[in-house]
């Protein structure tokens, strides 16, 4: 192929490619990389097939004038245009990534909007190729994930570099490309369901990855280019000052919101007939062509004929003719001359902006702040987002990582809604166990935009402040810092006045020499932040934190815990996690223990520290006491032979495991098992530390076998140990069992007696979970002496303690007690209702056996109303999940109740 002909030829496709339809986006300042940090971002390879052939043809001189050139030119014009960022060349393959710039559009949508703009430029070119025997095409891959930027030197000069899975699995996927497509995950087929088209591709394994995935092919979008950097259905909450001033405003020159991004999320700030300025310069007039200052010119006119055209049109309609700039820190040298020319005109338009930075290019005549709102408007904007009642848990969740930000908060309400983390409980919508853990890309956008406009100085400091916690003082700042070889000045005060941290109101209970106290101003804002660092660094910050925080937060294991572990230091994620484990059994948080032990349990298997099988075999203790508190009784036994098979070597271990059995083996009712089980514990070693619980578990078999003198004397033994040793929590339990052995016998007044002692103790316990157990156990007292009104009382003040101290397990227990009594007296709406609630909590603590109790009392009640058939449903329900978890004797209620009922 002749040189003449290649040169005809480019420019022919020169042509065909200025003719292809150039989709609108928004202008922008240019895209800055940082490097340093993680970012999640969209990845985009590109590889042009056919390139081999058409190298053979050409020589290299001709070869570059038509792929570099001129389709490659034409491709980068499409990704730069789409706000993407090639990083790349790589001989016949583009390799390109779109960062999260600004809060206003998905990363993911523009990676997706740049491949289909090259796609109808291959498009638009084939006949040409055609005509001179050139097949050529594209196969695209488009992937989105965290990805950690870097510079590196080739030669003399310094490029732009990625490393990340992300990016290999963008590589693969455009491997797998058809010709002329775009291939993609499941998850971002999923993400961009709303906005794109995507065909099934089947599923298939990656080069490198063990498990298959679904994959789809990218098709044309179903909507124009989503902006979020405000949410158009945003009500306009908490702002009537500011409403009304921009409502006396005389509509004379501009007027200026000022706030971080989102803080003026929503279109009640506009006049009618409002138009966006950044829509008026996509317009595209003028010519490319023309030197820039003859460009400047036309764009002045062009610019004015549209805004006279569209002030005609705005008065024919009786509207007043307003312009609209937002994220006015973000525009370019070419837009602020062009506005700049329009304001030099004899009657300017009324302007209204809004800046996340002081607007310093233009004196507005009306400026107003826009700080975060308040608690209460952040509630009132949350319930009309989502149009129902939210329980106060999740109303909390939302206000803390909205920060009192609208566009945030409807952010995440969106994002709850697509991620269906979002359902109906007793108090109105409330988050599932999906929660608000994703975060969406713009909201990760908008705060890493703000974060990378800091100093560098000034952002290390962000960064330390996040590892460190949602709170902290500037004592532990200052030592974090210190550990780094940063000497704290005025940066957290510098970080106060740009928005990230405010001083904390709470009062600071047991921070020695703590000085003042700092919280971020946005819990997004902090987990972004931390996010983003580069795993070398982040687990160094984590380490200068856990020796900050360790001397003034030992009573807090968790969040050392958290700090161990993300510093890799195993030995001490094990110590914390354990007792963080330890504490939560404690306070009957069974699913926080089971967490908990988690984290233990994968610390130790990383640990090379000494006494591992006996930390492993104290791990597994806890863990087969939560089972069984949880009634997962079977789970317990065998967590219970295990540790008998390894605790050969530590005769205390084996004595505490053994101890256990025997509990379990009393709770599934195998009463004789646990009898020989728990006497054999008892004679091997009647002094040990557990012995109360011993004596305590043989008096609740003569018990359960009517053998009421002998669990006296029991009791009586459990309660001597436990003052023995100095135990008032097992010596108040003690004293509970006492009166349930004196109800036995009929002595009501004795029990009575034995229950408000125990009730005492607690209280000089301040447990007020054991206070309301042992309310409770005093209503059931009350209701086996027949005293049904007393009784009710008595439950739901127990139900009060739980209901303050968030014990699910326990609320669940005294709404089925309480159900029960009120079903005796005949109240029947007030008992099913009771019913329902203890179902319904028993399920979300993990207590089956209740479940079961719950599903009885409903039957009752069914029963009661006549509906027989409903009711032997209820019993067939219950006797069946009885059965499942090993509770004959509730098994034998349930069926004798079906009985009587079919």
């Amino acid at each position: 192929m002749a040189t003449g002909s290649v040169q005809d030829l480019v420019a022919r496709l020169r042509s065909g490619l200025s003719g292809t339809r150039r989709e609108s986006v928004a202008p922008r300042a240019s895209v800055r990389l940082q490097e340093g940090d993680l970012r999640h971002v969209a990845i985009l390879f590109l590889d042009v097939r056919g390139f081999t052939g058409l190298a053979e043809q050409l020589a290299p001189d001709e070869l570059s004038l038509f792929i570099h050139q001129t389709v490659f030119q034409s491709f980068s014009a499409a990704i730069a245009e789409h706000r993407g960022v090639v990083l790349q060349f790589l001989g016949d393959a583009i390799y390109a990534i779109f960062p999260p710039a600004q809060a206003r559009i998905d990363p993911r949508e523009m990676a997706c909007r740049a491949a289909l703009a090259i796609l109808h430029q291959v498009e638009a070119i084939q006949p040409i190729c055609r005509e001179a025997q050139l097949d050529i095409a594209v196969r695209i891959g488009v992937n989105y994930g965290r990805i950690a930027l870097s510079r590196v030197s080739v030669g003399e000069r310094l490029e732009w570099t990625g490393a990340g899975d992300a990016i290999n699995v963008a590589k693969r996927l455009e491997q797998l490309s058809p010709a002329n497509s775009v291939l993609v995950l499941d998850e971002l087929a999923r993400a961009m369901a709303d906005r794109f088209e995507f065909i099934p591709f089947g599923r298939h394994q990656l080069k490198g990855k063990s498990e298959e995935r679904d994959l789809f092919v990218l098709g044309p979008a179903r909507v124009d280019l989503v902006q979020t950097d405000s949410v158009p259905t945003t009500p306009l909450v908490g702002r009537a000052r500011e409403l009304e001033a921009l409502r006396d405003w005389n509509g004379r020159g501009s007027s200026v919101l000022e706030g971080e991004a989102g803080m003026a999320a929503c279109r009640g700030w506009e006049e009618s007939g409002a138009v966006d300025v950044l829509e008026a310069l996509l317009q595209g007039h003028g010519d490319e062509e023309l030197d820039p200052r003859a460009r400047s010119l036309q764009l002045q006119l062009a610019f004015q004929s549209f805004f006279q055209a569209a002030g005609r049109e705005a008065e024919r309609r009786g509207q007043r003719l307003t312009l609209r700039l937002e994220d006015a820190q973000w525009i370019d040298d070419g837009s602020l001359e062009v506005l700049s020319f329009l304001y030099e005109q004899e009657a300017p338009l009324p302007l209204i902006m809004t800046s996340r930075t002081p607007v310093e290019w233009m004196t507005p005549s009306l400026a107003m702040r826009l700080a975060p709102l308040g608690p209460e408007d952040t509630r009132q904007l949350l319930l009309e987002l989502l149009g129902e009642p939210v329980e106060p848990a999740t109303q909390e969740a939302f206000l803390d990582r909205a920060g009192g930000n609208p566009f945030v908060l409807g952010e995440l309400v969106a994002h709850a809604r697509e991620q269906r983390a979002l359902s109906f409980g007793p108090q109105g919508l409330e988050l599932t166990s999906r929660g608000l853990d994703e975060l969406p890309a713009s909201l990760q956008g908008a705060v890493l935009s703000r974060v990378d406009r800091l100093e560098a100085r000034l952002k290390t400091v962000l960064q330390m402040a996040a590892v460190l916690g949602r709170e902290f003082s500037r004592f532990n700042l200052e030592r974090v810092c210190r550990g780094a070889g940063i000497e704290l000045t005025d940066q957290s005060e510098r970080l106060e006045k740009e928005g990230f941290l405010t001083r904390s109101s709470r009062p600071r209970t047991g921070w020695s020499d703590a000085g003042e106290l700092f919280v971020f101003a946005n819990g997004l804002v902090q987990e972004v932040v931390e996010d983003s660092l580069l795993v070398q660094n982040r687990r160094l910050l984590h380490r200068l934190a856990l020796e900050a925080l360790e001397p003034e937060h030992a009573a807090s294991p968790g969040r050392l815990a958290y700090h161990a572990e993300q510093a890799q230091d195993w030995g001490r994620a094990l110590t914390y996690h354990a007792a963080q484990a330890r504490a939560a059994y404690e306070g009957s948080h069974f699913k926080a223990t089971l967490s908990a032990l988690e984290g233990a349990e994968a610390a130790l298997a990383r640990f090379t520290g000494a006494a591992l099988e006996h930390s492993r075999l104290e791990l597994l203790l806890l863990r087969l006491e939560t089972e069984e508190q949880l009634s997962h009784f079977d789970q317990a036994l065998e967590l219970a032979d295990r540790g008998l098979s390894g605790a050969g070597a530590y005769p205390e271990l084996a004595l505490r495991f053994a101890a256990r059995r025997g509990l379990v083996l009393l709770r599934k009712s195998r009463l004789e098992e646990a009898e020989a089980c728990l006497g054999e514990v008892l004679a091997r070693s009647p002094q040990g530390r557990w012995l109360a619980d011993v004596q305590y578990a043989l008096g609740s078999v003569d018990y359960d076998l009517a053998r009421y003198q002998e669990a006296q004397a029991h009791f009586v033994a459990a309660r001597a140990a436990a003052v023995a040793a100095g135990d008032r929590r097992r010596e108040a339990l003690a004293l509970r069992s006492l009166a349930f052995a004196a109800l036995a016998r009929g002595e009501v007044e004795t029990a009575t007696t034995y229950l408000e002692a125990a009730r005492d103790l607690a209280h000089q316990l301040q447990d007020v979970r054991m206070e309301g157990n042992l309310v409770g156990s005093l209503g059931l007292a009350q209701q086996d002496a027949g005293q049904l009104e007393e009784a009710c009382a008595a439950f739901r003040t127990a139900l009060e303690c739980s209901q303050r101290c968030h014990d699910l397990a326990n609320q669940s227990i005294w709404w089925v007690n309480l159900g029960a009594a009120l079903l005796k007296l005949n109240q029947l709406q007030e008992a099913w209702q009771a019913f329902e609630r203890s179902l319904e909590l028993a399920g979300r603590a993990g207590y089956p056996a209740v479940e079961v109790e719950a599903r009885l009392g409903a039957a009752g009640v069914l029963r009661a109303r006549g509906q027989n058939q409903e009711a032997a449903r209820e019993a067939s329900q219950a006797a069946e999940q009885a059965s499942q978890i090993g509770q004959p004797a509730l098994e034998e209620q349930a069926r004798q109740l079906l009985a009587t009922l079919i």
